[in-house]
């Protein structure tokens, strides 16, 4: 609003009023139609509901000492377009209270002008909060405080946002006057609310539930509306571990100290014969993989992590069923157990690993696109998951069934089949269902991928057949049979990842962020397949049962795995609190990949194993029987899996 006087000359002052912005800086327009002399000049600007003096021009200088105290170093006037006639007021620093009504007087001898000028609004920004939240343990709530100050209604804000800073990850959105959790990271999703009946007081404050050790670190709350924004960092301190994190510590320790006392234990024994030693064996193989499984799982309930924890668990688990069935000391369990370890042993730990892995894709189920095109819907993901699951599961039931019940076999030559040859077709077929599962949707293979997928889809089923044919042939070239299960199992499992690593852009769309742990899942399930083809360090006569290769690889199964995974674990547990990050990306890979060395090396032994058994055979004379007539050298398999219905 402009109110002019009209004596001796004429002042023009703002056309309109001005904008202001909190913070910045606007021109209250005041100036002479002609120049006025300076000596008789004098230009007063004053606030017209206060009376308080903004900046006076007087006997030829501007008076700073005049202004009040609120606008000292604030207002100022341009000194070299007074002589021009311009006595214009820069005001610096807006504040709110700088609303309101400003007049500029200019006096001469003889007249006075006077106009009036108003700042109407003063369009303002402020996000303001605490530094610092308060001190939490992992598992309570929190509230990140955030409070926005503007001359807009806070409903009608265009934005608010909370985002950590580390790696800008949106916590939550608040947007055009709604609140869009769907928006937030997956890592906070449904953990994090504004309070909804306060965002009309303009408190944006954030509540984080359930926390997590990596919740540690700086969060940002922004506010922006057209062309203004302002926000307010608050640090989150290191949070104190929680009742259930001191549980998942101590378990790690536990399993710890008695992987290594009971590994000492086991060396400085001298016989395996007492029940001592056998109680040692026992707790050795049991107790630190239970208490690691148990902890596992603590861990992923925890932190959220549970699609990772679950198959390291189940890697802890499986391998007290690997350990008892590589143990030196197997032939002093009950007859009974020796048998169930021996039929269901690799079966199971291979089942139990490709169950849990696949159902980490199948609970996330959803249409795969790649390339901008659905290349798998929900329907054909379930047909192709549930067929791994059903062979594995039919697998154990068919081997248990042949082993425990050979008469309800309705095969007229199953009964004469080894079942390692039974378990190796049910764990191949479950093999080439992954392959497909994983490749006959792919539609832009390179030619190095087509070949790899062609040779994996013959040697698959091939693999079957041949296998069976050869190892009939070659019951007296055991060299021949050394070298194959030596030389071309390897080879086989190489093709397999070379393989999946020429597709594996298309195996990140079905295994997000997993790309690696479905590389090293296959070799461990492929060297277990393979496994099942050879004969048990038990089985036969110049076994290496109890031989220091034997000793090597059962202490490092059941004492240096377990030592592995609790000093991972621990240190991801500290480290993660200390600093809010994980210490590693993912613990599957610790877990698998040596778990994949302790698999490969108890087939390694096998392999070594028979080769000992065949020299044993080959320096031995043939036995007769009461016909008089020679045995048949037996098969390579034959007393792999005994008859349990009798003990």
């Amino acid at each position: 609003m402009v109110i002019p006087y009209f004596l001796g000359f004429t002042l023009h002052g703002p056309s309109s009023p001005p904008t202001a912005q909190l913070g910045g800086s606007v021109l209250l327009p005041c100036a002479a139609e002609t120049p006025l002399p300076l000596e008789e000049l004098e230009v007063e600007w004053r606030r017209t509901d206060s009376g308080a003096l903004v900046h006076l021009f007087q006997d030829g200088d501007v008076r700073p000492e005049s202004q009040d105290f609120a606008y000292r170093g604030r207002a100022h006037f341009f000194p070299e377009k007074i002589v021009e006639g311009d006595y214009s007021l820069l005001l610096e620093n807006i504040t709110a209270s700088d609303r309101g009504l400003y007049s500029c007087v200019v006096y001469t001898e003889l007249d006075f002008g006077e106009i009036t000028c108003e700042i109407e609004h003063v369009e303002f920004l402020v996000v303001h909060g605490s530094a610092h939240a308060v001190f939490a343990h992992v598992g309570e709530e929190i509230v990140l405080n955030c409070f926005v100050e503007s001359h807009i209604p806070p409903e009608r804000l265009e934005e608010v946002k909370w985002k950590r800073t580390e790696h800008d990850i949106l916590v939550l959105l608040y947007q055009d006057g709604a609140i869009l959790s769907d928006s937030s990271h997956e890592r906070y999703r449904g953990r994090t609310e504004f309070f909804t009946t306060e965002i009309s007081k303009g408190n944006f404050s954030l509540r984080l539930k359930n926390l997590r050790t990596e919740d540690k670190g700086e969060y940002v709350c922004e506010a922006h509306h057209g062309l203004r924004s302002g926000n307010t960092t608050v640090e989150l301190p290191s949070l104190g571990l929680s009742a259930v994190q001191h549980l998942i510590w101590v378990l790690c320790i536990m399993a710890f100290g008695l992987s290594i006392a009971s590994l000492i234990n086991f060396i400085q024994s001298k016989t395996g014969a007492d029940l001592k030693t056998i109680l040692v064996h026992v707790s050795l193989v049991i107790g630190p993989n239970i208490l690691l499984c148990v902890a596992f799982i603590l861990w992923g309930l925890t932190e959220g992590f549970l699609d990772e924890t679950a198959l390291c668990a189940t890697i802890s688990l499986t391998r007290i069923v690997c350990c008892f069935w590589i143990s030196p000391y197997q032939d002093k369990f009950p007859k009974c157990l020796q048998g169930t370890i021996k039929v269901l042993g690799i079966p199971v730990q291979y089942s139990a690993i490709t169950i849990v892995f696949y159902s980490v894709a199948f609970s996330n189920r959803k249409n795969i696109s790649f390339l901008g095109q659905t290349i798998m819907s929900k329907r054909e993901f379930n047909v192709y998951f549930g067929l791994i699951p059903t062979l594995c599961v039919c697998g154990i039931i068919a081997v248990s069934t042949r082993a425990i019940c050979p008469s309800l076999c309705c095969i007229e030559d199953l009964g004469k089949r080894p079942n390692g040859i039974f378990a190796f077709i049910f764990m191949e077929l479950s093999n080439l269902s992954q392959t497909l599962f994983i490749s006959i949707k792919t539609r832009s293979l390179n030619p190095a991928a087509r070949i790899g997928l062609f040779i994996l889809l013959i040697c698959q089923p091939s693999s079957l057949i041949i296998t069976h044919k050869l190892r009939k042939r070659l019951r007296h070239r055991n060299v021949c049979w050394i070298a194959i299960m030596a030389v071309v199992v390897p080879a086989y499992i190489a093709s397999s990842l070379w393989y999946l690593y020429q597709i594996q852009d298309f195996v990140e769309k079905i295994f997000p962020y997993e790309r690696d742990g479905v590389m090293v899942v296959t070799a461990l399930l492929k060297v277990l397949s393979a496994m099942s083809l050879l004969e048990h360090p038990s089985d036969c006569q110049g076994s290496v049962n109890k031989s220091m290769p034997h000793l090597i690889v059962y202490g490092f199964g059941t004492a240096v795995l377990c030592v592995v995974n609790a000093i991972a674990l621990t240190g991801e547990l500290i480290l993660k609190a200390r600093n809010g990050q994980r210490w590693m990306s993912d613990l599957r890979l610790v877990a698998l990949p040596f778990e994949c060395l302790f698999v490969y090396s108890c087939f390694f032994l096998l392999v070594y194993n028979y080769w000992k058994c065949s020299r044993g055979r080959a320096y031995s004379q043939p036995k007769t029987g009461s016909s008089g007539e020679p045995h048949e050298e037996h098969e390579m398999n034959p007393g792999l899996w005994p008859d349990l219905s009798t003990r």
